[in-house]
């Protein structure tokens, strides 16, 4: 159980950090930007918030998945194995 939570743990926070990284670095009209002058002061609440959607939503998807996978793997072991258990 631990690995299914680790894992996805992981992966999301590499996703929304990578999401985070891409828009600051295209931050060509100011979106994470206080004030847009010269200097872009960032806002970083804007930026957590950013973060967080994207992490929260990567991680939800993930665990979905798994729940899904781990449903349908346990469907078809019971199903199998009232099949394969009758005698002709």
């Amino acid at each position: 159980m631990k690995k299914t939570l680790i894992i996805p743990l992981l992966v999301s926070l590499i996703i929304a950090s990578l999401a985070l990284y891409v828009g600051l670095q295209h931050n060509s009209m100011g979106e994470f930007c206080k004030e847009v002058e010269v200097n872009c002061n960032i806002d970083y609440l804007y930026s957590a918030g950013i973060w967080s959607a994207w992490y929260i939503t990567s991680f939800v998807v993930q665990i979905s998945i798994i729940y899904i996978l781990k449903l349908l793997l346990h469907f078809k072991k019971r199903v199998l194995t009232k099949r394969s258990s009758r005698t002709p």
